[in-house]
């Protein structure tokens, strides 16, 4: 909607998030966010660096500018705190 475009001029998106405890799959969703998002050029190759590298990296440019990441279908409260970057300014609603 309009109102959602003034909030998050960087962008709004919505995935499912079911099934993210299957290998791989966390960065998958990070990388089709990315990709959503006009950031896949930014990200690391996930083969090249640790888990916590890519998360870090993630977390940094999309929570960088002013967006909105919806999931559905959340299983597992860690898979989302894995995509939030660690500054207390990041709002999360349930």
């Amino acid at each position: 909607t309009q109102e959602i475009a003034e909030q998050f001029p960087d962008g709004a998106v919505w995935f499912t998030a079911a099934k993210l405890d299957e290998p791989g799959r966390l960065h998958r969703l990070q990388r089709d966010v990315a990709g959503c998002l006009g950031m896949s050029e930014l990200l690391p190759d996930a083969d090249l660096v640790t888990t916590e590298a890519f998360d870090r990296a993630f977390a940094t440019r999309m929570w960088s500018r002013r967006r909105l990441l919806v999931l559905d279908d959340v299983r597992d409260a860690e898979h989302v705190r894995r995509l939030l970057d660690p500054e207390p300014s990041v709002r999360r609603r349930r």
